[in-house]
């Protein structure tokens, strides 16, 4: 597993986009990239702790690509609209169209998005 936490600021997209450009097999990067920095994006225009840090996993289980994207507040309970991926619905299509699974999970002190990549085509 490969992990990288940056702050929840204005550069977060472009670090989680340059980690994930070095860690996802080629032929998937420009995928993952553009997850990430959906995922990213939303914990920046949803999160309201002021020293949160979102943290980015990457890890390869069995033939899919899952990243994960958690943001937690140090001490605050992390605060995110219930229409994290909806606000412009751009969100919702680019997962369903890119991510062979996605989802969110939230709890008081984290918001966490993932989504999986296959990096294998299914015989067909």
């Amino acid at each position: 597993m490969r992990k990288r936490a940056v702050a929840a600021d204005s550069t977060a997209p472009r670090q989680a986009r340059r980690f994930i450009s070095h860690a996802v097999p080629g032929g998937l990067t420009m995928a993952a990239q553009l997850l990430v920095s959906e995922l990213v994006s939303t914990c920046i225009r949803h999160e309201h702790a002021d020293d949160a840090l979102i943290e980015i996993a990457l890890q390869d289980v069995n033939g899919y690509v899952r990243v994960d994207v958690a943001m937690r507040g140090f001490g605050h309970s992390v605060v995110v609209d219930e229409t994290v991926l909806e606000e412009t619905g751009i969100g919702l299509e680019i997962m369903n169209a890119l991510a062979y699974r996605w989802g969110v999970e939230r709890d008081p002190n984290e918001w966490r998005g993932w989504f999986e990549l296959r990096t294998e085509f299914p015989p067909g």
